[in-house]
């Protein structure tokens, strides 16, 4: 089962990827962070298709959390009214990461940077994959640079799914972060090599030839990018070539 992260340049056509990867009589779910790229993969895959057939489903990250992840497992035990955007006040920090209300406001909101965290310490993790598994063949992430904090950790424990997972993105396009919630993966993304080590160690291959031309960018900025990245990785990783 292909377990892999595609390592790619600005422009290199990660999206076109997921589009062609994607079969109308295969069951794919595709995950991306930015509303930006929703619409853009949305419509992308409409054109291809003429509509967005029913056996492709389409998720914001966050959507896929809160609808996909957390209400059918979650929602009735802690009685959950939705998504508190807001940082957690300071004074949560001092609450045991045992205790829901580390995770929920008082509006029984839950904290949106801390919704994969309650995901893994209520260990429903497992049934998540086997939700993965039974409805769907194929798992797309896109936009895998910007996961941090629990959200990072979440993606690192899915492997083990029974489903085709590729994440895309690009290390050095590095701009948000799905979520931050104190020293939880502070540094992932200050070294390249540690942040591939870590995903190789949960079961993800890494690809960094799939996609290494850029049709946006200048040969020069793209082959820099390109080699400062196969430089960092190929001392501690052992590449996956297609």
């Amino acid at each position: 089962m292909d377990k892999r992260v595609i390592l790619a340049v600005a422009g290199s056509g990660k999206t076109s990827y997921i589009i062609d990867s994607l079969r109308s009589s295969e069951r794919s779910l595709v995950v991306t962070y930015t509303e930006n790229n929703y619409k853009n993969l949305y419509n992308r895959i409409a054109s291809e298709y003429g509509c967005v057939p029913d056996r492709i489903r389409l998720y914001t990250y966050f959507s896929f959390l809160y609808s996909f992840c957390l209400r059918p497992f979650l929602a009735d035990e802690l009685g959950i009214r939705g998504i508190n955007w807001d940082e957690p006040p300071n004074y949560t920090r001092r609450i045991k990461r045992t205790d829901n209300q580390y995770y929920l406001n008082k509006r029984q909101r839950l904290y949106y940077n801390r919704m994969a965290g309650l995901l893994q310490i209520k260990g429903v993790v497992p049934d998540i994959k086997r939700r993965l598994s039974k409805y769907f063949d194929n798992f797309f992430v896109d936009e895998v640079q910007d996961f941090a904090g629990h959200d990072y950790n979440f993606l690192c424990d899915l492997p083990s799914a029974n489903v085709c997972t590729v994440l895309l993105g690009d290390f050095w396009q590095h701009t948000y972060d799905t979520s931050r919630d104190g020293n939880v993966n502070k540094n992932l993304h200050k070294d390249l090599a540690s942040y591939k080590c870590k995903l190789k160690g949960q079961g993800y291959e890494v690809d960094v030839t799939s996609l290494g031309k850029s049709y946006r960018c200048s040969p020069t900025v793209s082959s820099n990018r390109h080699h400062q990245t196969v430089l960092s990785i190929s001392s501690e990783i052992s590449l996956f070539f297609e």
